[in-house]
């Protein structure tokens, strides 16, 4: 991913506040999301544009209170509305007016890229299949994926680890994964593969194992392997 660079959070409001300026810079960066949905590599790209989505619309819904909060000089309070007014600044609603604009320009721009790639997310998905390997333990919260390797004949090792936390007082799972190693397969099984890898790692008894497999090539670090993660949260059970 060397060649691609993320749009800055602030983007919007940084430098000049100008709607050519501005559409010169979305849509550079929504080439180079392009360029890498093309190559089916959708990570960190897709999450990427869908923050960049959801940080703009907070904006355009949240403008009204931009400019009560930014606006200086009250001149009076509105008693009934409960509501305060303040004197109009010409320069300011100038350059709100010009975000706004911006607003306008973008949103539709970077939903379409967001619709673009999890159009291809969807079709990987389906594509994807995860498979247990030998007999599925009672604990299924670590253990190995493997994944077919770049090379022919070859599998590539990951452990993993699946950890129960809370976000906003919420329970969730989170799964955590390293790169072992890649082995070549040769005519051994994936049970022996798996075997070989418990006498290795002491202490691993019957470790949950997935096979990840897909009818085509699909990058594995920046595609491949965060559709299998989800995937595996959704089925284990803790």
């Amino acid at each position: 991913m060397e060649d691609y660079v993320p749009l800055s959070k602030d983007w919007l409001t940084e430098g000049t506040i100008d709607l050519e300026y501005k559409s010169y810079l979305l849509l550079a960066y929504l080439k180079k999301v392009e360029k890498k949905f093309s190559k089916i590599e959708l990570y960190p790209p897709l999450k990427d544009v869908i923050s960049q989505y959801d940080n703009l619309v907070r904006i355009r819904e949240g403008q009204e209170v931009i400019l009560e909060k930014s606006q200086k000089d009250p001149i009076m309070i509105d008693l009934e509305k409960l509501k305060i007014i303040y004197k109009e600044n010409p320069e300011f609603d100038k350059v709100m007016g010009e975000i706004q604009k911006i607003l306008d320009f973008s949103i539709p721009k970077i939903q379409n890229s967001i619709e673009t790639g999890k159009s291809i997310y969807e079709e990987i998905e389906r594509q994807v299949k995860i498979e247990p390997i030998g007999i599925i333990p009672i604990e299924q919260g670590k253990g190995f994926i493997f994944t077919k390797a770049k090379d022919p004949g070859f599998i590539d090792v990951f452990q993993f680890r699946i950890q129960k936390m809370e976000l906003n007082g919420n329970p969730i799972k989170g799964i955590y994964t390293d790169f072992l190693r890649t082995i070549k397969k040769g005519f051994s099984t994936l049970e022996s593969i798996k075997t070989k890898l418990m006498t290795q790692y002491q202490g691993m008894v019957n470790p949950m194992t997935y096979f990840v497999s897909t009818g085509y090539y699909i990058p594995r670090d920046s595609t491949l392997m965060p559709i299998a993660k989800r995937k595996i949260l959704a089925s284990v059970k803790l």
